[in-house]
C-alpha cells in the first residue's frame, strides 16, 4: 500500500503541547566568598592602636583650645576689662535747651564705671532720640574713659491752644509748645522766655502726641505765617502775640501794639505780608495809627483807625486814604 502523505514530524511533535519549546531554567548556583582578611588578634590590636591615636589627637586639640581661650580671657581681662582707661570716667553732655544735663544723662542709661567698649552707642542714640525735645543726637567715644553726647534740642516758637481739648497756653507746668517744624513739645521744663512766645489757637485737634507733628492744617498754616512774619521788617515795629486759627477761612493775627490783621487762610503768606506792609506804610506817612486791617479784600483794603473807619489803597504811584467818620 502506498502512503500518499508523509508523516509530519513537526506536527507530531507539537501534539505534545508547548513542552518541547519550553526553555529550561538554569540551575541556581551558590557563590561562596572567601574572606581574605580574617580578624585576628593582631588586626584587633592594630585597630585599637589606630582608634587610640585618633582619640589622643582630639584630646590634645581640645586641651590646646581650652588653654588658648583661657589665656585670651586673661589677656582681655587685664588689657581691656580691668584697665581703668577703658572705664567711663566722664560723661560730657553738650546741649542747650529745656532738657538739663542730668536729665539727658539719666535718659541715656550711661553710668560711671561701665566699660567703654561694652557700651552700645546705637542703643544710647536710640534712647535719647525718643525724647520729644531732642532734634538730633550724636554719641562718640573718647579715650581715655570719656563719652561725648551732643544733643541739639528743639526750640519752642509758639504755644498751642485748643478749647476743645482743654489745652491752655502760658500755664506753668501745663500746655503744649510747638517748634518751627510743628512738633509738639511738652511743657515740663518751662523757661521764662516761653511766656513771651506767641499763641496759636485752633478750634479742634484730632490728637496730641509729644514728639510728633501737630495734626492740624490750620495750626501749621498759622505757624508758617508766624515764621515768615518774624523774619520780615514788620517784626521790629509790631510784635506778634497771637494767631487765631479757629476760623476756616481766615487767620486773625494780633500784635502787642494793638494792631489786628486778618489774613486769608488759603492765601500766599508772602504776598499777604507784603500787602500788610504797604498798608501800614501808607498809614504811617499820614501819621495814622491803624487798629485793624482786613486783607480778605483783594482791592481797597479796609482798615480801622483809633476813632474812624478808612479804606487804604496803596500803590506805587500814589496812596490815598478815604476816611469815613
Amino acid at each position: 500500500m502506498i502512503k500518499l502523505f508523509t508523516s509530519n514530524k513537526r506536527r507530531r511533535r507539537t501534539s505534545t503541547g508547548n513542552y518541547a519549546f519550553r526553555r529550561k531554567k538554569p540551575a541556581r548556583t551558590e557563590i561562596h566568598r572567601l574572606d581574605m582578611n580574617p580578624e585576628t588578634v593582631a588586626t584587633r590590636r592594630a585597630t585599637l592602636r589606630k582608634r587610640a591615636g585618633v582619640g589622643a589627637r582630639w584630646a590634645f586639640g581640645l586641651l590646646s583650645a581650652i588653654v588658648f581661650l583661657a589665656l585670651m580671657k586673661v589677656v582681655v581681662m587685664e588689657a581691656f576689662v580691668s584697665n581703668r582707661d577703658f572705664h567711663i570716667q566722664n560723661i560730657n553732655i553738650v546741649t542747650k535747651g529745656p532738657l538739663t544735663q542730668t536729665e539727658i544723662t539719666a535718659a541715656s542709661g550711661l553710668k560711671l564705671g561701665d566699660n567703654l567698649l561694652m557700651v552700645s552707642l546705637r542703643a544710647v542714640h536710640d534712647r535719647l532720640d525718643t525724647l520729644p525735645e531732642v532734634r538730633t543726637v550724636t554719641v562718640t567715644r573718647q579715650f581715655p574713659g570719656t563719652i561725648l553726647v551732643e544733643v541739639q534740642q528743639r526750640t519752642p516758637v509758639a504755644w498751642l491752644e485748643c478749647p476743645d481739648k482743654a489745652i491752655a497756653a502760658r500755664v506753668p507746668g501745663y500746655g503744649c509748645l510747638l517748634d518751627d517744624q510743628g512738633i509738639v513739645l511738652p511743657n515740663a521744663n518751662q523757661e521764662a522766655a516761653d511766656q513771651k512766645l506767641p499763641v496759636i489757637s485752633v478750634d479742634k485737634l484730632p490728637r496730641i502726641v509729644p514728639g510728633k507733628h501737630v495734626e492740624s492744617p490750620a495750626a501749621l498754616a498759622a505757624l508758617k505765617l508766624q515764621q515768615l512774619y518774624e523774619n520780615s521788617p514788620l517784626n521790629e515795629l509790631h510784635h506778634l502775640t497771637k494767631i487765631d486759627a479757629t476760623r476756616a477761612h481766615a487767620l486773625v493775627v494780633r500784635f502787642d501794639s494793638g494792631l489786628t490783621a486778618t489774613f486769608p487762610a488759603d492765601g500766599n503768606p508772602v504776598t499777604e505780608l507784603h500787602r500788610l506792609q504797604r498798608t501800614l506804610d501808607a498809614a504811617s506817612q499820614r501819621n495814622m495809627r491803624v487798629a485793624t486791617v482786613n486783607l480778605l479784600v483783594e482791592h481797597n483794603v479796609p482798615v480801622t483807625l483809633q476813632s474812624s473807619t478808612a479804606t487804604i489803597t496803596p500803590s506805587n504811584s500814589r496812596r490815598t486814604i478815604a476816611a469815613v467818620r
